[in-house]
């Protein structure tokens, strides 16, 4: 289980035997109950296991040749807890196209572990993840995807070979680190959300396995969270 305290709510993720509490909400839990004071939502993932070293092996052949092109060209990762800032810098330009809220340093104090990659070329950073590490279920949550695409004056092409190889170097460093699965976190192959297409498109590349999580949150939260949500911003 990974846990990360917040001021009037805990939030515990991957939990394989969820319970009532009235200040905790559990994300991602691993099984499905009925729990009295609890809502609880469906959520699809996509998983992809890491164990074998050749993992690769399994994703789509045009992943697979993007992967072998940047490998050929001029791109450095990078790894390091310091890099968050920027990777969350990053991700906000993503979070602006699409109309969803970006993340705080601050944000990601509470959590006892993370991985922070990314890649550069020439210098600037051109592609970055965040991952929770729960080292118990051997997995980790990709928890942020940022890249330049907003950016017009990229080359699209050349930053969508770089997110598959920096997800593909991901597996490779986080399998070193013990994790056995990669959590994608959420995948919808029939959205019709056409912001979130090319994203599922993504991660189908991996050939992965869709696997039913679940939330639950104490309802008097799940309450305030949906008006919330539907007052103006």
């Amino acid at each position: 289980m990974i846990r990360q305290e917040k001021r009037w709510m805990q939030y515990i993720y991957f939990h394989r035997q969820p319970e009532v509490r009235l200040g905790t909400t559990h994300l991602f839990a691993l099984s499905k109950r009925s729990l009295f004071g609890m809502v609880r939502e469906s959520f699809t993932t996509m998983t992809v296991d890491i164990r074998d070293e050749n993992f690769i092996d399994a994703w789509s052949s045009s992943c697979r040749a993007k992967i072998r092109k940047a490998e050929q060209e001029s791109l450095d990762i990078v790894r390091d807890r310091t890099l968050l800032k920027e990777v969350l810098d990053l991700f906000r330009q993503t979070a602006e196209r699409k109309g969803i809220n970006g993340y705080d340093q601050e944000h990601f104090d509470s959590f006892p572990q993370i991985a922070a990659t990314g890649i550069r070329a020439e210098g600037k950073l051109i592609c970055g993840h965040v991952w929770l590490i729960d080292p118990e279920e051997k997995r980790a949550l990709f928890y942020v995807n940022a890249s330049r695409f907003a950016d017009a004056k990229e080359d699209a092409a050349f930053i969508g070979r770089a997110h598959y190889y920096l997800l593909y170097q991901d597996g490779v460093y986080l399998r070193e680190m013990g994790i056995d699965t990669l959590d994608l976190m959420g995948y919808d192959p029939k959205s019709n959300d056409p912001k979130k297409a090319g994203v599922y498109q993504w991660k189908a590349a991996t050939h992965g396995t869709p696997e039913c999580l679940f939330h639950y949150y104490p309802i008097w939260f799940y309450v305030l969270r949906k008006i919330r949500n539907i007052l103006p911003r």
